[in-house]
């Protein structure tokens, strides 16, 4: 089964030979561009490199401090997820750990750079109340129904009709 899911190292160094090949790089330098970039400034300080590091860093430092409960098995992809669109997004509702951990330490001064502005369970308020002025912009309205056409605020129940017609979806 492994060798049918390759870890993402795997995933990773193929694909970048496939860009390679693809740009026309010689196939006997593929291999030694690829090492290249992966071991580039570039590549190192990306912002998902740096907040992941920065996250497990995080969950040792908790351990190191006496945490008792043991990381659940969603919090690499947790990780990844957080790393991968925190630098890019307006705003993020995650859950509560994680809401706790970015205003932590490092972490924290880390996060600080990126103007994402982070809600959980247990600041739902503030995170009801920042919907309320997204929905109270019109220029955020406008450019949401631009994007997403004048049927945004209906349901997509397609999907689940069509299941439910052909009796495969449980109501």
């Amino acid at each position: 089964m492994r060798l049918m899911h390759p870890a993402w190292p795997v995933r990773l160094v193929s694909w970048l030979l496939n860009q390679l090949e693809d740009r026309g790089v010689p196939e006997k330098d593929q291999l030694q561009r690829a090492g290249d970039f992966l071991y580039s400034e570039q590549a190192l300080s990306a912002p998902e490199n740096q907040l992941g590091a920065l996250l497990f860093a995080g969950l040792g430092h908790r351990a190191a401090s006496g945490q008792r409960r043991i990381p659940s098995r969603g919090t690499p992809n947790d990780i990844k997820f957080l790393s991968a669109y925190l630098p890019y997004c307006n705003a993020m509702f995650i859950d509560n750990e994680f809401a706790q951990l970015l205003g932590e330490g490092p972490v924290a001064s880390e996060v600080e750079d990126y103007p994402t502005r982070i809600f959980s369970a247990r600041s739902r308020d503030d995170f009801l109340a920042y919907l309320d002025t997204l929905e109270d912009d019109q220029s955020h309205v406008e450019r949401v129904t631009r994007t997403y056409g004048e049927k945004w605020t209906e349901p997509y129940r397609t999907v689940l009709e069509q299941e439910r017609s052909k009796g495969t979806v449980a109501f």
